[in-house]
């Protein structure tokens, strides 16, 4: 069958609108049909649009969160240079979790990796008493932050200078450089203390695989035992010295049983009424606390921990309950013979009476417990009170 001329025409036209509309649709369904990036920060500008006067999380943030769980720890493998000091799934030297890895370079540049819930958090404003440049207790000056987009994810990036000590405790000037932004539930923080441009630190916001989820390496079972404090001094190359303090107090990592009680005082002191309580849930680090007064309007406290707790330090209480305790004084710290080891029904303990007070520390199975008291006592006096605890 011959095509007419007339036919040919209609086809050269038909053709082009057809692909002109289908173009056309497909540029629709781009524009309507792609979803835009969801904003997790809430960005406030000036007048003009220039520059930040506000950032924090969304609040909206919060509704999505569990305290219940455990926020995911991603992995985090930034170059080879920077050399881990510190895992933020381990526990320090002091028993406790840091929230945050941390990496050093031969140069002394540290790196830290933190993550957090995704919860309301304001990062930058003007405090009443004007912008504080931190980003713990107050908030980033917002003149020195910044929001750009790494694909699809809002960063909020921010340098400012600030300063450290150094090896010999002096104080020297650094520039800190970070970003902020957020994954699924967690809001996540790279910080250094160098200065580093924004693509720098996209680069390393790259090296974080969502994908690998790291657990907490859970500290091997170890009985309670009890340690001395005291103070010790180190004298560094500029002549200064600098003090590390360490608390009386029993360290360890006691198995504690499902069903685990506390200790209680079979009764009340002579001559004392039991005036209040507080306590926590028995477990790990739960606590349970008596007060009790005599017509002196002197104090005992008793105390039983699970697991480990410091001894003779500010006794201010737990919850509503206040004692006008004071901490051992420095002197008392640099001085062992200020604390005495006893027993009591066996196990080992901590004896300290000064002008002010009368205490007794020690350990029995996974508690820690201490007796404290304003009113003058002995040792023995101590020690046979502390034996009522059953």
């Amino acid at each position: 069958m011959t095509m007419t001329k007339k036919k040919k025409r209609i086809l050269l036209i038909a053709v082009p609108a057809a692909l002109l509309v289908a173009a056309a649709g497909v540029i629709l369904w781009l524009v309507l049909g792609r979803s835009e990036p969801y904003q997790p920060f809430e960005v406030w500008r000036s007048d003009d649009g220039n520059s930040i006067v506000y950032c924090a999380v969304k609040g909206e943030m919060e509704e999505t969160v569990s305290y219940e769980e455990d926020p995911p720890f991603y992995t985090f493998t930034p170059p080879s240079e920077w050399i881990m000091t510190q895992d933020a799934m381990e526990r320090n030297e002091y028993g406790y979790y840091d929230n945050a890895d941390e990496y050093q370079t031969e140069d002394g540049a540290v790196l830290t990796f933190t993550q957090y819930f995704a919860t309301h958090r304001i990062l930058a404003a003007n405090t009443e008493s004007g912008p504080q440049i931190t980003s713990y207790n107050n908030y980033l000056d917002p003149s020195v932050v910044s929001e750009v987009w790494f694909g699809d994810t809002q960063v909020i990036y921010y340098q400012y200078p600030s300063t450290q000590r150094d090896e010999n405790w002096e104080e020297v000037e650094i520039t800190r450089t970070g970003v902020y932004w957020v994954h699924d539930k967690s809001l996540l923080q790279l910080s250094c203390n160098r200065a580093m441009d924004i693509n720098q630190m996209l680069e390393l916001l790259a090296c974080v695989d969502y994908n690998t989820l790291r657990q907490r390496v859970e500290q091997p079972a170890e009985p309670l035992r009890l340690e001395r404090g005291g103070v010790w001094t180190e004298t560094l190359e500029n002549g200064r010295t600098m003090s590390q303090v360490e608390d009386y107090g029993s360290r360890g990592n006691p198995e504690i049983p499902e069903d685990a009680e506390f200790l209680y005082l079979s009764a009340p002191p002579q001559g004392y009424t039991l005036e209040d309580t507080d306590s926590n849930e028995p477990g790990r680090y739960g606590y349970y606390c008596e007060k009790y007064v005599d017509q002196q309007g002197e104090l005992i406290s008793y105390t039983c921990t699970m697991g480990e707790s410091s001894l003779f330090s500010y006794g201010t209480g737990h919850g509503a309950l206040y004692f006008p305790f004071h901490q051992m004084s420095w002197e008392e710290l640099q001085d062992p013979n200020t604390v005495l080891d006893a027993q009591v029904n066996g196990n080992p303990a901590f004896l300290h009476i000064d002008e002010d007070e009368a205490s007794i520390g020690w350990i029995d199975g996974y508690c820690t417990l201490e007796i404290r008291c304003t009113a003058p006592m002995t040792a023995e006096e101590l020690i046979a009170l502390a034996e009522t605890v059953s």
